[in-house]
């Protein structure tokens, strides 16, 4: 006869939490980092191509060589746009297209269901430009893109991201751009516009650009960011253009501490706008929220600087900043 094994209920019980563990380590977030690496392969659609900005910057990406093959409008009249089909779903631009990003071009109070619908269809890369979109529909939008892993979102209240010279989504100028070594991170889009067009006059030009958005509920922070810079071969020196605000920075110079060591430790520069900022007065950003000395220009400076990051006091100093440290380490047209 064959005993039956007397299973422990304790034991029982731990090995499906390590197995619950496990599938949170094999499924989450976190793996969707890599879908920021667009290319000259990525398609990319429109929700809200119809709109003044949806069909302004679909033509200057189209133009750009940017692989836009559909637009969403939820409009039904409109089938076709800018010779582009337009659907009224996600999901059937999805099994026509087969595309691997999504730009969100949506007035605010319509914007957390085209997120939503996007996340729905796993749609790898989300980047949303719309600013202003209400705090708890952005919280709601967070609870369902925080617990799947085939999405990633850049913004929302994003400038975008480019490639040079191989894809851009968003609205960050193609003009200033020039291909090359310098991973640049910001959460300010004019700001950035300034140090992107410094780098490129010091002929040092850009890997990879990203606007996470300025909106204190995003989806891709500057750790994030630096997860994907910190191992890009492509990427010699990166660029962080900070401001006040938040604890993004504070996180950010955190990770650097740990990460950023060794004989593969890569030249970081750092700026943080509104650093002469008076106190209790209300800034641009969403996330321009300063509690007690955490998220001020001092407090970023001083984790920043501890942490190898080497400062640029003011923004427009950033392209000679990254240009020396550059030159310093013997990174000036190294091609490896």
């Amino acid at each position: 006869m064959f005993k039956v094994k007397e299973i422990n209920s304790n034991s029982l019980l731990q090995g499906l939490t390590n197995v619950g563990k496990a599938f949170r380590r094999l499924a989450s977030y976190e793996d969707t980092l890599d879908n920021l690496l667009i290319d000259a392969n990525t398609k990319v659609i429109c929700q809200g191509i119809s709109g003044k900005h949806g069909t302004i910057q679909t033509k200057i990406a189209l133009e750009y060589g940017t692989k836009v093959v559909a637009g969403i409008s939820k409009n039904p009249k409109v089938k076709t746009h800018l010779d582009l089909p337009v659907f009224q779903s996600v999901r059937q631009a999805k099994i026509i297209t087969k595309p691997d990003a999504s730009i969100i071009f949506v007035p605010a109070p319509l914007a957390k269901n085209a997120l939503i619908e996007a996340i729905q269809e796993e749609i790898k890369l989300v980047v949303c430009i719309t600013k202003g979109i209400p705090y708890h529909d952005m919280i709601k939008v967070h609870h369902i893109l925080k617990k799947q892993s085939k999405t990633r979102l850049l913004g929302p209240h994003s400038s975008g991201i480019i490639v040079p010279n191989i894809c851009k989504i968003g609205v960050i100028p193609h003009n200033i751009c020039q291909e090359g070594d310098i991973g640049v991170i910001s959460r300010s889009g004019t700001y950035s516009y300034d140090v992107i067009a410094q780098i490129t006059k010091k002929n040092l030009g850009q890997s990879l650009c990203i606007n996470i958005g300025g909106d204190a509920l995003i989806g891709t922070n500057y750790v994030d960011c630096l997860k994907l810079f910190l191992k890009h071969p492509k990427t010699k020196g990166i660029v962080i253009i900070g401001e006040i605000g938040g604890d993004y920075e504070e996180e950010a110079a955190k990770y650097l501490r740990e990460k950023n060591v060794g004989d593969n430790k890569k030249v970081v520069v750092a700026t943080i706008v509104g650093a002469t900022a008076l106190p209790n007065r209300k800034y641009g950003h969403a996330s321009a929220i300063i509690t007690s000395n955490y998220g001020s220009a001092k407090s970023k400076i001083d984790k920043l600087e501890t942490s190898g990051v080497v400062i640029a006091k003011n923004p427009s100093q950033v392209g000679d900043t990254i240009f020396n440290e550059m030159k310093r380490n013997g990174l000036i047209g190294r091609t490896s």
